[in-house]
């Protein structure tokens, strides 16, 4: 028999998106989830396309003191989602703008997040008012550097959040929909969803072998480890591979006896 550690977290409806919901615990930010989510075309009022931004992710919470202030940085590269793989190879002409719009409609701060980008300081989002609470909506605008209309798919970055006065949060990644029916962008967010959670599923092929089959992160190095008990020790399983930002799959033996999995990943 072959067990797996897999973590199976139940994926929040995709229909309505909601804020990042910040908050603070033992002197360290948190946020509701790891993954948030916002449709692109959802401000298109003409219906043709030609309008790629929304104001949503907000960002929202309570509980803070007075002025605590609340800024985030860019910690990683635009991705794309192109049907199988998620990766900044897969972004062309592309590039999004994190934008502070302003009473005028300049921005007051713009950052620029590009399929290079590693690490982009980034600006002060909410300050805490009286109450401790905060409630604020900035603006996600995805250009391409030719002029073209961006491509259809699903993007996505990180952000980490941030305080002068708190730890910073750990990565909320923000994923967006450009122009994917519901079922496509529902299947590109779960397979992102399966990934940085490093789910591990047991799959059997026509001919009765089995294999581990998972999502991968592109960049990432991988490393499958193995034990015959939940506890431990656990030991390496072959050799370490690559993540793709699509499927992977490793043969098993079914002849060997009962074994946990996990997966580490660098």
């Amino acid at each position: 028999m072959w067990l797996l550690l897999a973590a199976c977290l139940t994926s929040p409806a995709l229909g309505a998106h909601s804020d990042i919901i910040i908050s603070h615990t033992n002197g360290a930010l948190r946020v509701d989830a790891p993954v948030h989510t916002g449709n692109l075309r959802e401000n298109d009022a003409a219906g043709n396309g030609t309008v790629w931004a929304t104001d949503n992710p907000g960002f929202a919470g309570s509980g803070f003191r007075f002025n605590d202030e609340i800024g985030f940085d860019v910690t990683g590269p635009l991705k794309r989602w192109d049907g199988t793989n998620w990766s900044a190879a897969q972004v062309g002409p592309e590039f999004m703008e994190f934008v502070e719009p302003g009473p005028f409609g300049d921005p007051l701060n713009s950052v620029t997040i590009t399929r290079t980008t590693a690490f982009t300081p980034g600006y002060l989002i909410a300050q805490a008012g009286t109450r401790g609470t905060i409630h604020t909506h900035f603006i996600f605008i995805l250009r391409t550097t030719d002029g073209v209309a961006p491509a259809v798919g699903a993007y996505s970055f990180p952000l980490t959040i941030r305080s002068p006065q708190y730890t910073a949060a750990p990565p909320v990644h923000l994923v967006f929909n450009n122009g994917l029916a519901e079922t496509n962008f529902i299947t590109a967010v779960d397979q992102f969803r399966a990934a940085e959670e490093r789910r591990l599923t047991l799959a059997r092929g026509t001919n009765g072998t089995l294999s581990l089959s998972l999502f991968t992160i592109a960049g990432r190095t991988n490393q499958l480890l193995s034990a015959t008990s939940q506890s431990g020790p656990w030991t390496v399983a072959g050799a370490p591979f690559a993540g793709t930002g699509g499927r992977h799959e490793l043969a098993l033996s079914a002849d060997e006896p009962r074994r946990f999995f996990q997966l580490r990943t660098e």
